[in-house]
């Protein structure tokens, strides 16, 4: 049981981590009587609805910004205001693999969400 738990522990770090630098939002004004915030993001298109290998949820359509949300405000504790998306866009990532380098194409989209939370 030890051996387990020293094993995941780096993974527990990690994901940590991760949530930590996730950020919160940003607040920016006032919106019906609450505190009006702002989150930027950029989701890669391809991982939109499929699960997260680490803890199994579905990656969403706005990405990290939904982490910044559920940060600041707890999960399911917020509403969205508005999204403001850019349309999608390529960048191409090349990779070294076995003497050779690999080029990968990611399509991506920016995202601004704005968000009261609820609770």
């Amino acid at each position: 049981m030890k051996n387990i738990i020293s094993k995941l522990t780096p993974i527990a770090g990690i994901l940590t981590l991760s949530a930590c630098m996730v950020g919160e939002g940003v607040e920016i004004g006032q919106y019906q009587g609450s505190a009006l915030y702002q989150s930027s993001c950029q989701v890669e298109q391809s991982t939109i609805g499929t699960r997260n290998v680490l803890n199994g949820e579905l990656f969403h359509e706005y990405g990290n910004c939904i982490a910044e949300a559920e940060n600041r405000c707890g999960a399911e504790q917020y509403e969205i205001v508005r999204v403001t998306s850019t349309e999608p866009y390529t960048v191409r990532h090349q990779y070294p693999v076995a003497g050779m380098v690999q080029s990968v194409m990611y399509t991506y989209k920016d995202h601004e969400m704005t968000f009261i939370c609820t609770a």
